[in-house]
């Protein structure tokens, strides 16, 4: 059985567009993956700064809970610093 060059076509047209759209479900979930790692080492990366921030005010203020008893403008430089800080992520 002979298929006809309109049935051919088709069948070619079918699989191309078969192969685009999975070829765009791949790329798509790849990115959103991707992204959500970047997210990931970025929050982590703040994190860390934060931490350090906190560890070296307190070492300032003579200890943690001078921190934690101090000002609220304590508190808000430590934010402000984390703030104005870049995240440099380690690739």
């Amino acid at each position: 059985m002979h298929l006809r060059l309109v049935h051919t076509l088709s069948l070619l047209l079918s699989a191309v567009l078969l192969a685009v759209l999975a070829m765009g479900a791949v790329t798509a979930w790849n990115l959103k993956n991707g992204f959500s790692d970047y997210l990931e080492a970025r929050d982590i990366e703040q994190l860390e700064q934060f931490a350090a921030l906190v560890t070296g005010t307190a070492e300032q203020a003579g200890s943690l809970a001078a921190l934690q008893q101090g000002t609220d403008m304590q508190l808000q430089r430590v934010l402000f610093d984390i703030l104005r800080r870049p995240v440099a992520l380690a690739t």
